[in-house]
């Protein structure tokens, strides 16, 4: 099973920062650094080529009451993604009460289902820890 390097609770890394990353992270890989051979190597850089893809599907859903994308807004917590294609996403919403509580997860699910490559989804809601503004990437601020 991968992680992305995603930190949704300090907010550290944006789409836009980890695909820029992703053509060092592939050279890393396969220059053997990690001491693998170089098909394990190519197997990682793919893994990291989906998981890139994956966050930018989840990227798409917008919460339909602010105008920034859910991933932005701190609401992803992890994404994980096992070797068979199977991928698990670990979110949050808002507030438990959220009028979007249904149609998010479900938008996420289907957004990471039609990424190539991804056999299933299964995307739990969690409410520990719970969101709160300061989980707000700093370019999603500029917009609320």
């Amino acid at each position: 099973m991968y992680r992305p390097m995603l930190d949704a609770v300090s907010g550290s890394l944006t789409i836009t920062a980890l695909i820029a990353m992703l053509p060092l992270l592939t050279l890393f890989v396969l220059l053997g650094a990690l001491r693998m051979t170089a098909w394990k190597a190519s197997l990682i850089a793919l893994a990291v080529s989906l998981l890139v893809a994956i966050i930018a599907a989840i990227a798409s859903v917008y919460d339909p009451e602010i105008p920034v994308n859910i991933y932005e807004l701190g609401l992803v917590y992890a994404v994980e993604l096992a070797d068979d294609g199977k991928v698990r996403v670990e979110m949050t919403l808002t507030a438990p009460a959220c009028p979007s509580a249904q149609e998010l997860p479900e938008q996420v699910h289907d957004a990471v289902m039609a990424v190539p490559g991804v056999t299933d989804c299964d995307v739990e809601t969690v409410w520990d820890p719970p969101w709160d503004p300061s989980r707000v990437r700093d370019g999603a601020r500029l917009h609320l």
